[in-house]
C-alpha cells in the first residue's frame, strides 16, 4: 500500500506492577512481544507515523499508598520506586524500537489507578526524548487529549468518567475548529479491559483491550476477558480502516 497512514499502537491497563501471579519481567515480554508482532504484521503498510497512547492504568496504583487515585487498596508485586522506573523504562524500550521505523507521537493518558504518577512518567518520557526529532510526546495538563491526522480527529480518554454517548459533544465543545475540519471522527478508551465498539450519530466510542491478567479479586468476581493487544490503521483521506490484532496466550 502505497498511501501513507497512521498506525496506533494502543495497549491501556497493563497495570504495571499488579499482583497477578506473573513477574514483570513477563509483563515486560508480553509487551514488547506484542508491540513487535502488530509491527511485523503491518509489514505492507506505509506507516509514515506510529501513535503510541500509553498510561491508561499504564501502572497500578499511585506508588507508596498502594492504592489507586481514589483511595481503594491495591496489592503489587514491587516497591513503587521500582515499578515507577519500571515502566517508563518499558515505555522507552517501544519507543526506541518503533522509532527506528517511523516517527513516534507519544499520548499520555491518566487512568483512575495511576491520574497522578501517569503524568510524572510522561513528563519523564518527554524529557528523556527531548530534542529527538523522531518522538514527541503530548503530556498537556488536560485530561482528555486530540490527534489530527488528515481527515481524522480522535480522542483518546480513560474512560471511566464520562458517558460514552456525551463523548461525541464533548469532543465538539472542546476542539470545534478540529471538529469541524475531519470527517472522521472516534474516541479511544480504555478502563474495561474488553473490546467494546458504539456508534453515536456517525462518531465511534472504541473501549480497547487489555493485555493484562486477572489479579485474585477478579478471578474470584468471575471476571474474565480476552488478553489481546491491538493497532489501528488511519488512513490520510479515507479514515479509519480496520485494525490488527495479537492475543495472548
Amino acid at each position: 500500500n502505497n498511501d501513507p497512514c497512521v498506525y496506533e499502537i494502543s495497549l491501556p491497563d497493563i497495570h504495571y506492577g499488579k499482583m497477578t501471579g506473573e513477574t514483570l519481567e513477563q509483563l515486560e515480554e508480553n509487551f514488547m512481544s506484542c508491540v513487535q508482532d502488530l509491527v511485523k504484521k503491518a509489514a505492507g503498510l506505509n506507516i509514515e507515523k506510529f501513535l503510541l497512547p500509553i498510561g491508561n492504568d499504564g501502572m497500578n496504583s499511585e506508588g507508596m499508598r498502594q492504592a489507586t487515585t481514589k483511595g481503594t487498596p491495591q496489592q503489587d508485586v514491587a516497591d513503587w520506586k521500582d515499578t515507577f522506573r519500571g515502566y517508563w523504562r518499558l515505555m522507552v524500550r517501544a519507543i526506541d524500537e518503533l522509532k527506528q521505523k517511523a516517527p513516534v507521537h507519544v499520548i499520555v493518558i491518566s487512568g483512575n489507578h495511576d491520574y497522578e504518577r501517569m503524568f510524572y512518567a510522561g513528563d519523564v518520557i518527554s524529557g528523556w526524548y527531548k530534542g529527538d526529532k523522531n518522538v514527541t510526546v503530548d503530556n498537556t495538563l488536560e485530561q482528555r487529549k486530540y490527534f489530527e491526522y488528515g481527515k481524522n480527529m480522535i480522542m483518546f480518554t480513560h474512560g471511566d468518567k464520562e458517558k460514552p454517548a456525551e463523548m461525541p459533544l464533548i469532543m465538539a465543545t472542546e476542539h470545534p475548529e478540529m471538529f469541524a475540519r475531519c470527517e472522521f471522527r472516534e474516541a479511544h478508551c480504555g478502563h474495561l479491559h474488553k473490546e467494546m465498539v458504539n456508534e453515536y450519530r456517525g462518531i465511534k466510542v472504541r473501549f480497547l483491550p487489555s493485555i493484562c491478567s486477572n489479579d485474585s479479586w477478579h478471578k474470584g468476581m468471575g471476571y474474565e476477558a480476552r488478553r489481546t493487544a491491538q493497532a489501528h490503521i488511519w488512513s490520510k483521506t479515507r479514515g479509519y480502516e480496520g485494525y490488527l490484532q495479537t492475543n495472548i496466550k
